[in-house]
């Protein structure tokens, strides 16, 4: 994209990361690369992305990275209490 002189947007990171997640394309050692690099992005990250990051992270049995994950979300977005924290 950026060689094509695209600007990735919010929806672009939060699109590629919700598909690499759902797909299981993020393995165990990939977690910490991908957490830089959502830290990391040159726009803020959304809800969407520290979320597509914690599905990531439950997949993969990652309980430190993912409290981390869903403190983001939360903090971003209360709304997903509801998806995440169920009685």
């Amino acid at each position: 994209m950026l060689r094509g002189g695209f600007k990735p947007t919010h929806f672009t990171y939060s699109s590629v990361f919700t598909v690499c997640a759902s797909a299981g394309s993020m393995e165990q050692g990939l977690l910490d690369a991908a957490e830089k690099f959502v830290r990391e992005m040159p726009i803020e990250p959304t809800a969407a992305v520290w979320g597509a990051l914690l599905g990531a992270c439950r997949m993969h049995n990652n309980i430190d990275l993912g409290t981390y994950a869903a403190e983001h979300v939360l903090a971003l977005d209360p709304r997903f209490r509801t998806l995440y924290y169920t009685r």
